[in-house]
């Protein structure tokens, strides 16, 4: 079965939807499918391909190939899943004619109803349906968002104090928030003296290392993680995570590691309404002037209150199970079989 996962990432533009394909990739490779994988990357970051390139080469041993031409000419898949926001429809539709099955994910357009799956675990479409075109199934809400399967396998620890807060912004921080919510907490470390806080720096970041000014100041009770390849080993060890709210609120979720949301993207504000609904996190919408006091007050409430973070984390892991990729796989192959009995 020759797969191909078209989809895009970069430095400007955001990288969750590349590492939502690498994750995917990893509940194929545990099913026994003779599969044969490839990555279709769209250039078209103003950055460049360089940084989803780098993303690839680091988790995966599957090809990749770097497209100037959105439509593909010439290229044809068993199963091509497109990762991408509003694939403009001319191009679904020529993909389509070379696809015998075809997932969309995340596609608010039109274009998501040429699929024979439709999931949108992180934007809602509100598409009217396409007409002569024999869509099958429409998956719409958080509990269809897919990531990677070391999620799922254990929890996170669980202690009653807060010693270590995780603060990420996603894989690229297009709006440099990091070093905001750093200073918003720091006078945290003053009155709990066995914190330390840790600071996630993705592969997209355009400045990956945090400023010498920032490491001084706080000194060994902050420490960076630069562009980890295992994230579910990280978030085991943490205890709360101030996080935006991408795919990243999911991963905690699933791992059972309450979170405060933030973001510095509009759209994301809805994902965090909805992650908030599952009651495995707290969310403060878009950051603003005046978050940093809010979000400080918000996160030392939490770290005293071990009893509301172990509801969060029960919710979480009671909702949110991450395995959305495995059911997908599974309904990839049922439906292939299909096919290939017609």
């Amino acid at each position: 079965m020759k797969i191909g996962f078209y989809t895009f990432g970069g430095s400007n533009i955001g990288t969750g939807h590349l590492f939502r394909c690498i994750a995917l990739t990893q509940w194929f490779e545990r099913t026994p499918l003779s599969t044969k994988i490839q990555f279709e990357i769209i250039d078209s970051d103003p950055a460049g391909p360089a940084v989803a390139m780098n993303i690839i080469t680091k988790r995966t041993e599957h090809p990749f190939f770097i497209h100037k031409d959105p439509a593909l000419p010439g290229a044809h898949w068993d199963v091509l899943i497109v990762d991408r926001l509003q694939v403009p429809l001319r191009i679904m539709e020529s993909l389509r004619l070379r696809a015998r099955f075809m997932v969309s994910i995340d596609d608010v357009g039109p274009g998501r109803y040429l699929a024979d799956i439709a999931l949108n675990p992180l934007y809602r479409s509100t598409e009217a349906h396409l007409p002569h075109y024999s869509f099958v199934s429409d998956y719409q809400g958080p509990e269809f968002q897919i990531i990677a399967p070391a999620f799922s396998d254990s929890p996170s620890r669980w202690q009653d104090s807060v010693t270590d807060l995780l603060i990420t912004q996603g894989g690229a921080d297009r709006h440099g928030l990091v070093a905001r919510i750093i200073n918003d907490l720091e006078p945290l470390l003053t009155k709990h003296k066995d914190l330390t806080l840790h600071v996630l720096t993705g592969p997209g970041f355009l400045t990956e290392k945090l400023s010498p000014q920032i490491m001084h100041q706080i000194g060994s009770r902050l420490v960076q993680h630069t562009d980890v390849t295992d994230m579910a080993a990280l978030l085991r060890v943490m205890d709360l995570a101030v996080s935006a709210a991408g795919v990243t609120p999911f991963e905690l979720a699933a791992i059972g590691l309450p979170a405060v949301l933030v973001t510095g993207e509009a759209k994301e504000v809805e994902t965090a309404n909805e992650i908030v609904m599952t009651g495995a996190a707290l969310s403060l919408g878009l950051y603003s002037k005046d978050t940093g006091e809010l979000l400080r007050n918000t996160v030392d409430s939490l770290m005293l209150a071990h009893k509301s973070r172990a509801v969060m984390r029960q919710s979480g892991l009671d909702r949110l199970d991450g395995r959305m990729g495995e059911r997908l796989v599974d309904m990839i192959n049922k439906q292939f079989r299909v096919l290939d009995n017609a």
